[in-house]
């Protein structure tokens, strides 16, 4: 919670009450209550993971934003027609969708910002109904090995291209949103500067506000909000542009640069650590066109507890072995998520899921406990089940005495999943006729005989006969045509099987 804000007691109870009762984090609920401040409506929120705007997540990501009072949702989209539907769902919730890119190396090449311009203006005019609003352009040149050789040219390259590419954008109707850092006023007094470069940065950050519908400052560096965004939200002013303050809230990464200093992730109340700050701003300025913006969703929602990182651990039940292959997470949306153990897995809390592993049955959870905030480990018991290559001798009664099929197919079907799998009959008078048939242990077949027509020939099996029969508790006569094999076989398991 922000500081000051009044809580009633029986509230906080319930919150208490509820972060014991479900397992979570207390700051989850305390940042859930700050949604409700006018002073940071019309917010806006980046987005890196396009994964978000899958029909899996979008239900959850709405409600998450518009708890925040974010109206603009800045998108990084490698296909815009595989979210169409999202973006129309974003759209009809008061949401509206800007194609979020960039490049350090694209301020020097206009042609390549018009490409991606031309992106958007090819969707909106395909889809006139739910359009892409506007394009957010985060270049960042100052990373690019030309432009540190020559800051000042650079700049200028930078300024003119931008301003070029915003009358391009601005003649389609699409909005333009540059992202800048806290710092470019400096250049109006940089030492390595001449004293006409200095004068001249001071214009080209005038003009390079001046060229956008919206001007997103990486107002990255806490407790300095205010004295950081001075010069940018005074041309803003003049120019009548729209200005917003970036909150960093990522994990802190040394080789992301995200220090301390730099991220309200390290706040135990993120979101209402960095409103105090947005307010101060606020405070400070009485512009009206101020806003502020989240960077980034995937972390707003890891905040928020809406997505779960889970650890999968399988342990078998009779030997204590842990298990270390892959396995597959089903999704109650359908979906199919294949991974190995060992990894991490985000799943919306509000989705329900179930775990398969091959040849392996899951008995029941162990443990689960949290490893950090945002972060299950899981451990599930499990069985499991030995593969073999069956030798398969198929022979059929005729009344007086067996003799060897030597053609058609020999069907497995498993009587736990209905699936089957059919085997042709091979092999010649000397080598005998056989087939190869890959089964389970602890599973249930019911094996039947076809002919060259695929026909189910009439009878069931009789007797079966194995190669390590001291390790097979079976019935010799009236198996009903069923066998199941336990564990512990050889690879290799001859059977031979009598057809009335």
């Amino acid at each position: 919670m922000r500081k000051g804000q009044k809580i009633g007691v029986l509230l906080m109870g319930m919150l208490l009450l509820m972060a014991g009762f479900y397992g979570l984090p207390l700051r989850a609920f305390a940042a859930a209550g700050q949604s409700g401040d006018a002073a940071f409506a019309n917010s806006s929120m980046y987005c890196w993971d396009e994964a978000l705007l899958s029909p899996a997540s979008i239900d959850g990501v709405i409600t998450r934003l518009q708890g925040l009072q974010v109206t603009d949702l800045y998108a990084d989209i490698s296909d815009f027609e595989k979210y169409k539907m999202s973006i129309a769902q974003l759209n009809s919730n008061g949401i509206a969708v800007y194609y979020l890119t960039g490049n350090k190396s694209w301020y020097k090449s206009p042609d390549t910002l018009k490409l991606e311009i031309d992106k958007v203006d090819a969707y909106n005019k395909k889809n006139p109904d739910t359009p892409i609003t506007g394009i957010v352009f985060d270049v960042e040149p100052y990373l690019d090995t030309e432009y540190k050789a020559n800051v000042y040219g650079g700049f200028e390259t930078y300024v003119n291209n931008m301003s070029l590419a915003y009358s391009y954008a601005k003649a389609r109707n699409i909005k333009f949103v540059t992202v800048i850092p806290y710092w470019y006023d400096n250049y109006a007094k940089e030492a390595a500067f001449t004293g006409k470069q200095r004068k001249n940065a001071e214009k080209l950050l005038q003009k390079l506000i001046k060229n956008a519908d919206r001007i997103s400052v990486m107002n990255y560096y806490k407790n300095h909000m205010s004295k950081h965004i001075d010069t940018e939200v005074k041309y803003a002013k003049n120019y009548r542009v729209e200005i917003e303050s970036i909150a960093e809230f990522g994990k802190p990464s040394a080789s992301a640069g995200v220090e301390d200093i730099v991220t309200f992730y390290v706040e135990d109340d993120p979101i209402g650590k960095a409103r105090e700050e947005w307010q101060d701003v606020r405070n400070t300025y009485s512009y009206k066109n101020l806003h502020f913006s989240y960077h980034h969703l995937g972390i707003i929602m890891e905040l928020y507890q809406d997505i779960t990182k889970y650890q999968f651990l399988f342990v078998d039940e009779e030997t204590g072995a842990e298990y270390t292959g892959n396995y597959s997470i089903l999704l109650s949306n359908g979906e199919t998520l294949k991974k190995r153990t060992g990894s991490n897995v985000k799943i919306d809390v509000n989705t329900s899921f179930s775990i398969e592993i091959e040849n392996c049955d899951i008995v029941g959870v162990q443990s689960e406990e949290y490893v950090d905030e945002v972060t299950v480990q899981r451990t599930y018991l499990i069985h499991a089940r030995d593969v073999y290559t069956l030798e398969v001798y198929p022979k059929l009664w005729n009344g007086s005495r067996y003799s060897s099929v030597k053609s058609g197919k020999v069907r497995f079907v498993n009587l736990q999943t209905g699936e089957w799998q059919d085997a042709a009959i091979i092999g010649s008078s000397d080598t005998g006729y056989y087939t190869n048939v890959k089964v389970v242990s602890d599973t249930e077949y019911r094996v039947y005989l076809l002919d060259e027509k695929d026909d189910v020939l009439e009878g069931v099996l009789h007797t079966i006969k194995y190669k390590d029969a001291d390790k097979v508790e079976h019935m010799e006569d009236g198996c009903d045509g069923v066998i199941c094999l336990p564990g512990g076989l050889k690879a290799y398991t001859c059977v031979t099987m009598n057809i009335l």
